[in-house]
């Protein structure tokens, strides 16, 4: 389904992955990873098929903020938030493997208590994500231009998917946490 980033091969191909499909899109590249969480997304025959790097974000001390008003939403706080960036799934995977990769999101926030992301996405993922996975995301500020293609500024309550896991069917088992079988009624 996924896995941490943790050795300079998997480094290595998580830069080769993002940078390959934001070149595609026209996008600009920006190498940062002080303090960043990188993951690749597996393909069901295991093949890395795309990327997603994960930051603290604390209000008001975070690069993000220059960009759109995030710091002054009223659900963030200190500790409760991410930036969710390098976002890529290449092109051979793309349909399949989003539901792969929003669950990445869900399980990282609910494995460390984080209730929200930040992000300057796409809008076709934006789009994506609201019709096919019914995900609602509130735009904080209009479209932009950024690095070289059109982002929107979004937060999103990513506690209101891990809280209604039963709500949201697409959405993988999360590995790092146990499943709890109840015994059956009568038992």
């Amino acid at each position: 389904m996924y896995r941490k980033g943790d050795s300079l091969d998997d480094f290595i191909l998580f830069d080769r992955i993002w940078t390959r499909v934001w070149q595609q899109q026209g996008f600009e590249l920006e190498f940062t990873r002080r303090d960043a969480d990188c993951y690749l997304i597996l393909s069901d025959d295991g093949e890395v098929a795309g990327t997603v790097e994960f930051k603290r974000y604390d209000p008001g001390r975070h690069p993000i903020d220059a960009l759109a008003p995030f710091s002054e939403h009223p659900a963030l706080a200190p500790g409760n938030a991410v930036e969710v960036d390098k976002v890529a799934l290449l092109p051979e995977y793309r349909g399949r493997n989003l539901d792969k990769l929003i669950s990445l999101i869900v399980h990282y926030c609910e494995n460390r208590g984080r209730t929200h992301i930040v992000a300057l996405m796409e809008p076709k993922l934006c789009k994506a994500l609201r019709m096919a996975f019914r995900i609602k995301l509130e735009r904080i500020a209009e479209p932009f231009h950024y690095k070289g293609g059109m982002v929107v500024p979004v937060v999103c309550d990513v506690s209101r998917l891990y809280l209604n896991k039963p709500a949201y069917g697409w959405l993988l088992p999360n590995p790092e946490q146990p499943e709890i079988i109840l015994p059956a009624v009568g038992s």
